[in-house]
């Protein structure tokens, strides 16, 4: 297909930090066919720690910098209106809610353009957003939703299930574990994934069990947690370690995935974990269920995380076994190829 016949795609993001999102639209970005598609990558906030990522691999990418002012609102509204007209952007994928509000601004704007929307969660924080959310439904084209699970009313009936996809190709397998029993956490250190409550669990695991945790993140927590882990005294067992980008190394080398989130949509960690032969240990909340139950791993409210952990310690074996069905799961059915494809096909039906 010659330049002129290509499908514009434009993804939109509200930023460019490290996480499960981002790390999506960089996979889609980098692996779309790029006979058939041409990307153009916008992130709305001045959270840009990945924006040279994008660059070094030849993607498209432009921050707004927008700040919470009508003023900037207006601004960033006017430039990728006209953004979609010189670039004949045929399709904007928005990525999260704050991008899905400007994105249907712009189809009004620019009523030919298909609008497609992944939430990445299932809960936004309050009833005013999903309010929102529901009402702006007439304007968006398709709704991504990574399991039925988490089909709620305010996503639209025309919904496509395309679960979230890892490289697999770049992940080790094999590494010389920890000598010390090693639980991992990664994600962002926000209220929603429930970094907290891993201390208080580790307080009281202290006394039951050898073993290091390991925290890899960060975000507006990270003060209040090593706060709390002085509190408790438990430097000698809890490890902040901010943001890493060798995750995999880390995932290889300990013997527990644990992730104590309030809620989710289909976090790329656990697919990282999964995919290494990782245990893992996660409350029931967002896709999860979808990927994690009796047969692959361990699921369980975070009143219950202590008695699992232990229950996993004392019977690791078990929980191998389990990871193996999950790691066989994962390759088969969540590798980015295969995502990628599915976004595509979509991407095709709606330009005709």
């Amino acid at each position: 297909m010659n330049s002129k016949n290509k499908i514009h795609v434009l993804f939109i993001i509200t930023g460019l930090n490290p996480g499960g999102a981002e790390k999506v639209v960089f996979d889609l970005s980098r692996k779309i066919a790029k006979d058939l598609f041409n990307v153009f990558v916008v992130s709305l906030s001045n959270k840009v720690a990945l924006f040279d990522l994008f660059q070094r691999h030849g993607i498209a990418t432009y921050s707004m910098n927008m700040k919470k002012t009508p003023k900037d609102l207006i601004k960033t509204i006017l430039y990728l209106s006209k953004f979609i007209k010189k670039n004949r952007i045929r399709i904007i994928h928005c990525h999260m809610t704050h991008a899905m509000i400007l994105s249907t601004i712009l189809k009004m704007i620019n009523w030919n353009v298909k609008v497609v929307f992944t939430s990445h969660n299932v809960k936004f924080g309050s009833f005013l957003r999903e309010l929102i959310i529901f009402i702006l439904k007439p304007f968006r084209d398709v709704d991504i939703i990574f399991s039925k699970d988490v089909l709620r009313y305010y996503f639209k009936k025309n919904k496509k299930i395309i679960p979230n996809g890892i490289d697999i190709s770049t992940y080790k397998t094999k590494a010389i574990k920890y000598d010390k029993f090693t639980i991992i956490a990664v994600g962002r250190l926000e209220k929603v994934k429930n970094h907290l409550a891993l201390i208080g669990i580790a307080d009281f695991l202290r006394n039951k069990l050898d073993f290091k945790l390991i925290i890899a993140g960060d975000g507006e927590l990270k003060e209040r947690l090593h706060q709390k882990i002085k509190e408790k005294n438990l430097e000698n067992y809890i490890t902040l370690l901010g943001f890493n980008d060798n995750i995999t190394e880390l995932l290889t080398k300990s013997h527990l995935f644990v992730m104590p989130s309030k809620w989710e949509g289909m976090p790329i960690s656990i697919l990282e974990a999964a995919v290494v032969g990782l245990p893992i240990l996660s409350t029931p909340v967002g896709s999860i269920p979808s990927l994690i139950n009796e047969q692959t791993g361990f699921l369980s409210n975070i009143d219950s995380f202590t008695e699992q952990i232990y229950f996993i310690y004392q019977n690791y074996n078990e929980a191998l076994k389990r990871a193996s069905v999950l790691q066989k799961l994962v390759y088969d059915n969540y590798s980015i190829d295969t995502v990628v494809k599915e976004h595509e096909q979509l991407y095709l039906s709606l330009a005709q």
